[in-house]
């Protein structure tokens, strides 16, 4: 194996287990300790006691069958795993987060109108990786232009202002600026939709792509606004930069 080959190899390998320890400790971190198992525990119970207060004939129903509805609640809660211990519940939740199985949503659907979370995520990655891919390829595009011009005017106004730029354009998270531009573009100016695909479903393909890429734009313009500058900072040389003649 040569050296190139035994070097991805082993970036691979560090990448696989650094995405496996992340993934368990998000596990935990977002569970923070089972207090979220108890609150779908603690759902489940109230779903069951509000359709049995709003059931009058349940006081009226045998015993045999008020014991069934009971154990459908404890069914319920057995299917998600509530009933274990926090650790083993962890790795329960482990294991499926590693095979996809992310349960069902509890507030919204995929366009099709399935809750499981796997569909609603594979629904919208298509969309997510072309945003990000052409957010990256435009940041590169302008990260070396302005890299060149900041060599060639090092230590200039522009240069000076373009560090102060990408300094300051790292420090905001990207939903903090996004949530600016929805409020200011999309709410009050009114120039971009805040949110969605399209507006309405178009028979061609031209209409579909037009109104695709103005809802597009926000997201675009936000991604490539925040922190893409050091981009410049980057590609910029380390001192004044002249072209060979």
């Amino acid at each position: 194996m040569s050296p190139y080959a035994k070097y991805l190899t082993k970036r691979a390998v560090l990448l696989i287990i650094t995405l496996i320890i992340a993934t368990y400790l998000t596990i935990l971190i977002a569970n923070l300790g089972g207090y979220v198992d108890e609150i779908l525990k603690s759902q489940i119970e109230m779903e069951v006691a509000q359709q049995l207060a709003r059931n009058p004939e349940f006081q009226a129903l045998p015993a045999e069958k008020q014991e069934e509805m009971m154990r459908r609640m404890v069914a319920r809660i057995k299917a998600m795993g509530l009933d274990k211990p926090f650790l083993e519940r962890s790795f329960i939740y482990f294991e499926k987060a590693l095979t996809l199985d992310l349960g069902r949503a509890m507030t919204i659907r995929s366009a099709s109108g399935s809750k499981c979370v796997r569909d609603i995520i594979f629904e919208r990655l298509p969309w997510t990786v072309y945003l990000f891919t052409t957010g990256t390829l435009l940041s590169a595009v302008i990260g070396i232009f302005l890299g060149l011009r900041m060599g060639r005017r090092a230590l200039s106004t522009f240069d000076r202002g373009a560090s102060m730029y990408a300094i300051v354009s790292q420090s905001i998270p990207p939903w903090f600026l996004g949530i600016i531009f929805i409020l200011v573009f999309a709410f009050q100016l009114r120039i971009f939709p805040p949110g969605g695909l399209v507006s309405r479903p178009h028979e061609e393909f031209l209409g579909f792509l037009l109104d695709f890429l103005h809802h597009l734009a926000l997201p675009l313009i936000t991604w490539v606004m925040t922190g893409r500058a050091s981009a410049g900072s980057t590609t910029r040389p380390c001192g004044p930069w002249t072209p060979r003649s």
